[in-house]
Order: structure tokens, then C-alpha cells, then sequence
């Protein structure tokens, strides 16, 4: 199981500007890399090695689930989906097709950063701060001096 660091990075693969979602994003510590469509995440996929993919295609010319499917095969970090094809049938093909989740276009920077959010917590790798030790019983933090035993500090 990889540890990598506390701020999960997010290749965003955009098909049409979505600077308001890569601002909030990083506002909210996530790392963000870009890429134009999916050929270009497909080269930026080993210098990146992201926490989270948001395949945010445009409709269009480049079909999503064959980039999803090309994606699947280089990583096997989450995929969020977001799309103009709403349909019950699009959503299930993108599920199906290996999506973690399937977000409208019309979802908000908001809400698609509590779906990164999400599916990050449900993620194999594991984030931690490498001067915070949390086993669950104790929590040692470098930069305080305080021990926490079970949520309580010690005396």
C-alpha cells in the first residue's frame, strides 16, 4: 500500500476550461495537474501518478469511456467522471466502464470536490502528514508538544 503525501493530487483532464473547480481544488490542498484531453493525461499519467483522476471530457470528439478504458490500464488510482451525457445509460456505461463516480457537468466546483473528497476516503493509498504519527490510540505531532491517548490529551 503506497503512503504518499497528506495533499492527494488530482489530474484533471478537461475537454473545455474548468478553472473555477482547479481554484477550489487547490484552495482545498489538493494538488492539481491539468491535462487538454485524453491523450495528454495519458502522457502526463507516469510523471503525475495521481491520487484521483476527474475525466471532465467535453461531448464530443473524444469519447470518454475510451479514455476511461485507456486510463484503467495505466493506473488504478479513482476516476471521477464528470459529464454533458447525463443519462441513466451514460452513467451506468461510465460505472461500468470503470468510473468510481459519474458527476453532471452541471454539478457545481462544490459539490464535485466533495465527491473527490469522498472517493479519496474510500481510496486504497493512504494520506498522512509525515510529522504526525495517528495509530488510532496515539497521536504524536512534531510541531506540538502535547500527546493525544484516545482523542484525550496526556498529562
Amino acid at each position: 500500500m503506497a503512503v504518499v503525501s497528506d495533499h492527494p493530487s488530482v489530474l484533471v483532464v478537461e475537454g473545455e476550461d474548468c478553472a473555477d473547480l482547479e481554484q477550489r481544488l487547490s484552495h482545498f490542498g489538493y494538488r492539481v495537474f491539468t491535462a487538454a484531453d485524453g491523450d495528454a493525461a495519458l502522457l502526463a499519467l507516469p510523471d503525475v501518478d495521481p491520487d484521483l483522476v476527474l475525466l471532465a471530457l467535453a461531448g464530443g470528439g473524444d469519447d470518454g469511456c475510451e479514455t476511461l478504458a485507456r486510463i484503467r490500464s495505466r493506473t488504478d488510482a479513482p476516476v471521477i467522471m464528470v459529464s454533458s451525457h447525463d443519462s441513466e445509460a451514460e452513467r451506468v456505461r461510465g460505472l461500468l466502464g470503470g468510473a468510481d463516480d459519474f458527476l453532471s457537468k452541471t454539478a457545481s466546483p462544490t459539490e464535485v470536490t466533495a465527491h473527490v473528497a469522498a472517493v479519496l476516503r474510500r481510496s486504497p493509498r493512504r494520506y498522512v502528514d509525515p510529522d504526525v504519527f495517528d495509530d488510532g490510540t496515539l497521536r504524536v505531532d512534531r510541531g506540538n508538544p502535547d500527546v493525544v491517548v484516545r482523542g484525550s490529551p496526556s498529562a
